[in-house]
């Protein structure tokens, strides 16, 4: 394959209706109901993302199956089923929402972004805290989504008489002369076929029971005259074109985009620190600096504000991408930390080598795992994470360092601060990524601010590796903002890099 074009537009590289009739080809169990939607990731799949136009269950629509009649809780009217199968499989979680939800009228008063925007974040404190004092837990933490993406007018916000689009069936408006007409105009061929491959996307995940997330199947061949960090891909129309053929997965399945757009989403996190710790590295090497990143066989990365996702990745073998493109690292140390890991095997270091493949195996090769549910201060203070080896780096995925308020017991610029002197009294680097290009500033701002109590201003841009830049290896799986059913957001979207201290 001469090439493999991925950018923001990469769907109109694979043209809608040709992809599509391939996709639902391959998918008559889900189209007629006769797939198993339980599985053991489903949680975590349903907090992933809500498709207010589809089966809460199965993803099935009116839109892309003939065969589904869709029908509406009549108690809060804001969930859909296609099957009376599907509704009795979600009533256990979904009656606690329920009720929640029925106590809040529909809303028919917003007329503008700003307005809409306020009735879902002024309801959602009312949730959280009704749910917590009623159960006792924070049932609807988990279903965030779910109130965000409800089903609602794109352009004036009701709630009722919705006709929904014929060809994604996800975004809808009303029956108001002015709404059909503004639905035309703003929603255009490439949103729509964004909703198409995102819907696509949690169709695979519900039916495979977790998200594609799968490994190329053999290390990278270092050119002659070249070090492993010179040789690494710089973007996923690089990689895509190197290692299309070193996967389980035929060729024409990971020309679709859905597919494509789950595996990049899934491999985000991995590819954005191997492509951090390149960046690293050749900083080091311009500024004279010892190198940090090619003098050990042992490669230790720490992901802080991870999810149980990224546990399945790990064990699924995802993250031995690492051992493929560093032939000279033979063990990797993996800690995934989070305050909602949720992870089984609390703390404990285990061996993740099932699924190596045959060249790592061959060579004696080793993935070490280790999951702790803590603010990353919290565990170090605590002694939950080994002091024996300190890592390579540290990414903090979509972190929100700059977040005033999440909640009413502190912001998450607060909760940050510790976690950020911690890594810097211990001379770790830093990547962080965010979603858009003004939050990126705005957490690198936020470190500045913090560190400077630490370090002066003008150490700390001299340790700026990368400044917030857009990312090479962003995730492609198009993540639609709450706000705005035509605009989206992608995983790790923007990124810098911070050198560790190299001196107390």
């Amino acid at each position: 394959m001469a090439s493999f074009e991925l950018g923001e537009d990469f769907v109109h590289h694979h043209p809608f209706d040709v992809w599509m009739r391939a996709w639902n080809g391959g998918n008559e169990d889900w189209r007629r109901n006769e797939m198993d939607p339980s599985c053991g990731l489903a949680v975590a799949v349903d907090q992933k993302d809500f498709f207010p136009y589809c089966c809460i269950v199965c993803r099935r629509s009116s839109v892309h199956c003939d065969t589904a009649k869709l029908s509406r809780c009549g108690k809060c009217k804001r969930v859909h089923y296609c099957s009376r199968q599907c509704q009795k499989k979600d009533f256990k979680k979904h009656k606690y929402l329920c009720q929640l939800m029925h106590d809040i009228p529909l809303q028919n008063q917003a007329k503008t972004v700003q307005e809409w925007g306020a009735y879902l974040k002024a309801h959602l404190r009312e949730m959280r805290t009704a749910s917590q004092s009623f159960y006792g837990q924070d049932v609807w933490q988990s279903n965030f989504s779910l109130w965000m993406y409800q089903p609602h007018c794109q352009t004036c916000f009701v709630q009722e008489d919705l006709t929904v689009c014929e060809k994604c069936g996800c975004v809808a408006r009303c029956a108001g002369p002015s709404c059909e007409q503004a639905f035309c105009s703003t929603h255009t061929a490439q949103s729509c076929e964004s909703h198409c491959i995102r819907l696509a996307a949690y169709v695979m995940a519900k039916q495979q029971s977790n998200y594609l997330k799968v490994s190329s199947q053999s290390r990278n061949a270092v050119p002659e005259g070249q070090s492993a960090l010179t040789a690494l891909p710089c973007s996923w129309a690089a990689y895509w074109t190197q290692k299309v053929g070193d996967y389980e997965v035929p060729e024409a399945l990971l020309r679709l985009p859905p597919v494509m757009a789950m595996l990049t989403d899934s491999m985000s996190n991995i590819f954005t620190a191997i492509h951090c710790l390149q960046q690293l590295h050749s900083f080091q090497l311009q500024r004279g600096l010892p190198t940090t990143v090619l003098n050990s066989s042992t490669l230790c990365i720490h992901f802080i504000g991870t999810d149980v996702l990224d546990v399945f990745g790990a064990q699924a073998g995802v993250f031995e991408e690492f051992l493929h493109w560093f032939p000279h690292v033979t063990q990797l140390e993996l800690v995934l930390i989070g305050p909602d890991m949720q992870a089984d095997r609390e703390g404990e270091r285990r061996l993740v080598n099932e699924h190596m493949c045959r060249p790592c195996s061959a060579q004696g090769c080793t993935v070490y795992l280790t999951c702790v549910t803590a603010l990353y201060h919290e565990a170090i203070q605590q002694n939950k994470l080994s002091t024996d080896l300190l890592p390579s780096m540290a990414v903090l995925c979509n972190s929100g360092l700059h977040e005033k308020t999440v909640s009413t017991v502190s912001s998450l610029a607060n909760m940050w601060a510790p976690t950020l002197k911690v890594l810097n009294d211990r001379h770790t680097p830093i990547a962080a990524t965010s979603y858009t290009a003004e939050e990126c500033s705005a957490d690198l701002a936020q470190l500045t601010t913090v560190l400077q109590e630490h370090c002066t201003k003008e150490s700390l841009e001299e340790r700026l590796v990368v400044a917030p830049s857009r990312n090479p290896f962003r995730g492609l799986l198009p993540m639609p903002d709450t706000l705005s059913d035509n605009s989206f957001f992608y995983n790790n979207n923007h990124y810098f890099v911070l050198a560790g201290q190299t001196s107390t």
